[in-house]
């Protein structure tokens, strides 16, 4: 067998993590200015990125991902690769495209098994690499790869070539696991920021398919958010109201005490009825009065700044939903 030398990581041990000092400039813009992946990318994204960035850093011609198939247990070519001399390395890609391979099985497997870099001073002498007959077509001498690992484990495996036989370099596996993870991180990221725009994509659907008219006011009364509900309720156009102080919305003959008012809830806020016993008007667009209920929350929603967080939600006195005139039109 052809020298085979394994990296230290493994996937339930931690990474030999270089200092940021000694991770090159061109890693460093990779993952970003601390040493370590500062921005979501999609996961197609992130492995061309890292795939380019190792080619280039090493002169490599050659790379590609293997991405792990959980139903079939297998690697399968992920389609992503850095080709250089493309009609030179057609016959390995097109026998890589076809490969499906278990773990421990090839460079690929190996890497998968055991959670490590794995390099291959010659592939085209290696037994346990099943692509070495169109390896020595082609050119292709030495071989190493690394695993992308994130907090679901090993998500990915990559792979290098170079033209001919290449004896281990110990520091460049460290480096590559160091790249395995950070881009694991990348994944993370981008797997959280997708999960947190589809919670808030249903959160603004429910908010603005609410049967009640809701108001997001800071604390100083300016109106943030609401929906479209409060547009038939008021006659009001959102882009009019927003910005505004909820005060536009108050009848004159209570308008001088309601700053007041305001005042004291916001330095202590809590949920309840507003204005308990007592028929309550709201001022629509047109000058007319509407009869409403109002119930008042803070909304101590992480995340959200406090200055954001307080709510009023309204309806009409008769508790059903009103549809008065619709909002004004330009």
């Amino acid at each position: 067998m052809a020298n085979e030398t394994e990296g230290a990581a493994t996937n339930n041990s931690a990474v030999a993590t270089p200092g940021v000092e000694a991770v090159p400039a061109s890693i460093v813009h990779l993952l970003g200015p601390t040493g370590t992946a500062s921005s979501p990318a999609t996961s197609a994204q992130a492995f061309q990125d890292a795939l380019d960035l190792v080619c280039r850093y090493t002169a490599w011609p050659l790379g590609h991902l293997f991405r792990f198939d959980a139903q079939r247990t297998v690697l399968v070519s992920g389609n992503i690769w850095h080709v250089e001399e493309p009609e030179r390395h057609e016959a390995f890609i097109d026998a890589t495209r076809r490969r499906s391979l278990a773990p421990g099985v090839g460079l690929p497997g190996r890497i998968f098994a055991s959670g490590q870099p794995v390099w291959i001073e010659d592939v085209r002498t290696d037994s346990n690499f099943s692509r070495s007959s169109v390896a020595l077509e082609c050119g292709i001498g030495a071989g190493f790869g690394f695993p992308i690992i994130s907090s679901q484990g090993i998500e990915a495996v990559m792979e290098f070539f170079a033209p001919e036989a290449v004896q281990p370099d110990t520091a460049l596996l460290d480096l590559v696991s160091y790249i395995g993870v950070q881009v694991g991180k990348m994944l993370d990221l981008a797997r959280a920021q997708s999960s947190l725009e589809v919670s808030e994509h249903r959160l603004r659907t429910l908010f603005e398919q609410a049967p009640d008219a809701l108001i997001v006011v800071d604390t100083a009364g300016a109106i943030l958010l609401m929906n479209q509900e409060t547009e038939h309720l008021t006659g009001y156009r959102r882009e009019d109201l927003i910005g505004e102080t909820i005060e536009i919305l108050v009848p004159g003959s209570a308008l001088g005490d309601h700053a007041a008012f305001r005042k004291r809830y916001m330095d202590a806020p809590h949920r309840r009825a507003m204005g308990a016993g007592k028929d309550l008007l709201l001022r629509r667009f047109d000058g007319s009065m509407v009869p409403v209920e109002i119930s008042l929350s803070p909304t101590e929603a992480p995340h959200v700044p406090p200055s954001w967080r307080r709510c009023a939600t309204s309806r009409s006195a008769s508790g059903r939903k009103r549809r008065c005139a619709p909002a004004r039109q330009t």
